[in-house]
């Protein structure tokens, strides 16, 4: 993993930039995830040095 920001969706912040106005998930939709908000959990690395990503729309918020 190159330590890129994961959301609380399950996408990497990457998906959140666009060109149109706001920060709403690119994959997700702005009804279901309308800001990027960083998942610590997920950018955290594991005991094994890996990191861990939830499954986009795992309903986390």
């Amino acid at each position: 993993m190159t330590g890129e920001k994961i959301c609380v969706c399950g996408h990497p912040e990457a998906v959140h930039r666009h060109f149109r106005r706001g920060s709403d998930c690119g994959s997700c939709g702005a009804q279901k995830c309308p800001r990027f908000r960083r998942d610590k959990q997920a950018s955290q690395p594991a005991e094994t040095g890996q990191t861990t990503l939830p499954a986009p729309g795992n309903g986390r918020r």
